[in-house]
């Protein structure tokens, strides 16, 4: 961590406590996986495999939940769940892996207002624990989990 972090103790240590609260909140182990995450939020530009990056792994996790391709998610599409996979998308980028709005806009192909907009959304459907919304935000993440203990 410290060779990818500028020279700046406080960033080190802060990637340090992020590493270790993420571990216990979510029960998962420390490994590779979950400090490339941590690490990537605050640098930007690790050089992580393709097939690790948080927003894959999210497009695979939804497809397999919800059944909604990864080019579906992309596209322009406004059908009601299409864009419940998008915003849940935007959602998990933001509050699971701490991406800033910015960095979601920029990997999602939207506008920052949009991200913005799926955000207050799914955030007040998870939060009021909204049937449909809240379980397929857990099973998300539940399998986002798994996958990443796996690794």
């Amino acid at each position: 961590m410290a060779d990818n972090i500028d020279g700046n103790l406080r960033r080190l240590r802060g990637a340090i406590i992020k590493l270790i609260v993420h571990s216990s909140v979510f029960r998962s182990q420390i490994d590779l996986s979950l400090a490339t995450q941590i690490l990537q939020s605050f640098t930007g530009s690790v050089n992580v495999p393709v097939s690790q990056r948080p927003i894959d792994q999210i497009y695979a996790a939804i497809e397999k939940i919800m059944k909604v391709t990864r080019k579906e998610i992309e596209s322009g599409s406004r059908s009601k769940d299409i864009v419940l996979a998008r915003q849940l998308t935007m959602y998990i980028l933001k509050n699971h892996f701490g991406k800033q709005v910015t960095e979601i806009a920029r990997e999602t192909g939207k506008q920052h207002s949009t991200v913005i907009h799926s955000l207050k959304k799914i955030d007040k459907s998870v939060m009021m624990g909204k049937g449909a919304t809240k379980l397929l935000f857990d099973d998300i993440i539940g399998m986002l989990s798994s996958n990443s203990a796996a690794v």
